[in-house]
């Protein structure tokens, strides 16, 4: 009887009488795969304030036994009707579920549609001083209205993170004196023994393989260029002082070398030209990348750089992305992305990703995705997958994770060097499907029945 009921939850729209009495029963799974691949816009405004009440109330009550299915029920809220308490609940499951990116995403949404929210700037501010990054902190902290219930914890935390900023102070002054002197021209002062320092600087356009110091100067168009043997950053100075750019080149060189660091350690190799990294503001990559781009991606490999949206704020987001866009310049060098099926390069750089986060599969939020996606029939196939991204698919992120766990099925047989020959067996002039069949003896089609029944939890 419980099969047949979800068959039919499945195959027919449900109503919000349905939600109401799936609610009622505590048939909180039936509720979730019933709507889970409804779009909002075929369920009545007038509807949607319920049904993002019932999914939250699901959510709420399954926190402490089902954390998956409590922050599936919490996301599936939004996607019908936004309120600061289902973004506040849809932080708290993600951070539960481990997801600690997915948490932060979710109050930065908040707070910029309910920009009043004291629980949700309580909640950002004290995550992002768990993250050591306390001038965030405090800008969101500063938001916290006095006459908000939570206004005493913001000071308090307040407090925190200005101490912490007084202690930074000092380093980002003796950063602001050394880009002085490398822009005057001054000679640099004589090295002392232990000294850290990479060798000498970069000549643009060279690459030095035992330099990792910086040459930071002023490109065409007011461009700004910093580069050593492994990466070329330009970005518009947009009136920064000498300080503000110290610190912003900082926070994005460290977060490139621990992708580079990332990938050598996992994929077991790195890009060997030095790699462009364009840093645009939203305003700037809406510009050159569109409205659509700007909204749905964090960032992009694109004609051999790597290309950051609103890159300023360096969350554990566009950390990720970093790492994610990295390995897509790395098999780009090593076999041209144009001859590998989107769903490989997608799903190569997606899988590089989860280690680099510390797992071996999917986080929970994209399992829960990819069986709700594979459960309603929208989960595309590898073929499709072909000579389209994942981008483009109903949902992005399940379609992501079922690339990523189809190469995660590949390196069972072989590893990450095992991958790394196919790519070389790729640039040496053979097809793919070719490679993929004589070293795997699998088509995209025979894999992909395979990994859709991983995706189902099955």
């Amino acid at each position: 009887m419980h099969a047949l009921l979800l068959a039919l939850a499945l195959t027919a729209a449900p109503t919000v009488q349905q939600a109401r009495a799936w609610a009622a029963e505590k048939a909180w799974e039936e509720l979730y795969l019933g709507f889970s691949s409804v779009k909002p816009e075929t369920v009545s405004a007038a509807d949607r304030p319920a049904l993002s009440g019932l999914l939250l109330d699901g959510s709420r009550t399954l926190a402490g036994t089902d954390g998956v299915m409590a922050w599936s029920l919490a996301e599936l809220a939004e996607k019908f009707h936004s309120t600061p308490a289902v973004m506040l609940q849809l932080a708290r499951t993600a951070r539960a579920t481990e997801q600690a990116s997915a948490a932060e995403a979710a109050l930065r949404r908040g707070l910029k549609k309910f920009p009043g929210d004291g629980d949700l700037a309580v909640e950002l501010g004290q995550q992002l001083l768990e993250e050591r990054d306390l001038k965030g902190a405090a800008s969101v902290l500063e938001q916290v209205p006095p006459k908000s219930p939570r206004a005493a914890e913001a000071k308090a935390l307040l407090g925190k993170a200005r101490a912490g900023l007084k202690e930074e102070k000092a380093a980002l002054q003796e950063a602001d004196a050394i880009e002085r002197r490398i822009l005057s021209g001054a000679p640099e002062p004589p090295s002392t023994p232990g000294s850290t320092a990479g060798g000498g600087r970069v000549e643009p356009g060279t690459s030095d393989e035992g330099s990792l110091t910086y040459e930071s100067a002023e490109g065409p168009a007011g461009m700004r260029v910093r580069q050593n043997s492994r990466f070329r950053f330009r970005y518009f100075s947009q009136g920064r002082d000498f300080g503000q750019r110290a610190e912003y080149e900082g926070r994005i060189q460290a977060a490139m070398n621990e992708a580079w660091e990332a990938t050598q350690r996992i994929l077991g190799t790195v890009r060997k030209a030095p790699l462009d990294v364009v840093l645009y503001t939203r305003e700037e990559f809406t510009i050159h990348h569109g409205e659509g781009m700007a909204r749905s991606v964090a960032g992009l490999y694109s004609s051999g750089s790597i290309r950051m949206n609103d890159s300023a704020e360096m969350t554990r987001e566009v950390k990720a992305t970093l790492t994610h866009e990295y390995v897509h310049a790395v098999t780009d060098e090593l076999a041209d992305n144009a001859r590998l099926p989107h769903w490989f390069s997608e799903g190569i750089a997606e899988f590089v990703e989860w280690r680099s986060l510390g797992g071996d599969g999917p986080p929970i939020g994209v399992a829960a995705r990819m069986k709700g996606a594979a459960a309603g029939g929208t989960l595309p196939t590898l073929a499709s997958m072909e000579h389209q991204g994942p981008i483009g698919a109903s949902d992005p992120a399940a379609a992501y994770g079922f690339c990523a766990l189809s190469v995660r099925e590949l390196a069972k047989r072989g590893g990450f060097p095992g991958l790394l020959q196919l790519l070389a067996d790729v640039k040496g002039g053979a097809a793919f499907s070719e490679v993929l069949e004589r070293r795997y003896g699998r088509t995209a089609e025979t894999l992909d029945a395979e990994v859709r029944k991983q995706a189902q939890g099955r």
